[in-house]
């Protein structure tokens, strides 16, 4: 990403080349959207958040829960389900217990994990200083529109070569990020379309084009024997 070779363009590196990461195309994709697993996630709400990623401290996982409180405060029946584990876990879990907040911890089984993703509404991807953030691109390959921070990597794919959006990026506080969701739920209200737009925005970032793009690099610069 451009945000991840920003650091290295600022020491003047010479011979700096961007290759895209790439996504799992053929396990992510909005097929996987299970109607009666979304109302397991649910348990009675009706706008299903999911955040997927390590629970610590620079992803600031706290400030899904803070957008999930502003969208309570603002009458939007909504649940926030975390998806992975980490050193705030028991932080989080302690400061939402008095809102609809499910911790599903490690997801090994990843049909189960995209199952969950493909169900959302949106995908929350709050961390400030993400070089790419993998699980919002498989999100976008779900079907699943993205919110994210806007001092993150993750806008820079979250609009298509058409100028379509596929997801929004905020501020770093709660009533930013609720904005973002409640504009992006707005969109989706309006565009039947939004689910596969997000999944043809993901098919620009195949593995086999990461593959690609490195292959040609060792061709064109062979490792000298010592």
């Amino acid at each position: 990403t451009k945000f991840a070779s920003s650091e290295f363009l600022a020491i003047g590196t010479k011979n700096l080349i961007q290759v895209p990461l790439g996504v799992d195309l053929k396990t992510f994709s909005p097929k996987n959207r299970d109607l009666e697993l979304r109302t397991k996630l649910l348990k009675g709400g009706e706008i299903l958040l999911v955040h997927c990623g390590r629970l610590s401290p620079e992803k600031k996982p706290e400030r899904s829960i803070q957008a999930l409180r502003e969208l309570l405060n603002r009458g939007v029946n909504a649940r926030l389900v975390f998806i992975g584990s980490g050193p705030l876990h028991k932080k989080l879990y302690d400061s939402s217990r008095d809102i609809p907040v499910t911790f599903w911890g490690y997801v090994a089984n990843k049909k189960l994990l995209a199952e969950m993703i493909a169900s959302a509404d949106i995908s929350l991807a709050p961390g400030p200083i993400e070089t790419f953030c993998l699980a919002a691109l498989e999100s976008l390959a779900s079907g699943t529109p993205v919110v994210a921070s806007n001092t993150s990597a993750v806008g820079e794919f979250l609009t298509s070569d058409d100028g379509a959006r596929v997801g929004l990026t905020a501020e770093n506080n709660g009533p930013a990020f609720a904005d973002a969701i409640q504009e992006m739920l707005h969109i989706a209200s309006r565009d039947s379309q939004l689910s596969s737009r997000c999944r043809l925005q993901a098919e620009n970032f195949p593995w086999s084009q990461t593959i690609s793009k490195l292959n040609s690099l060792y061709l064109e610069h062979p490792v000298q024997a010592a």
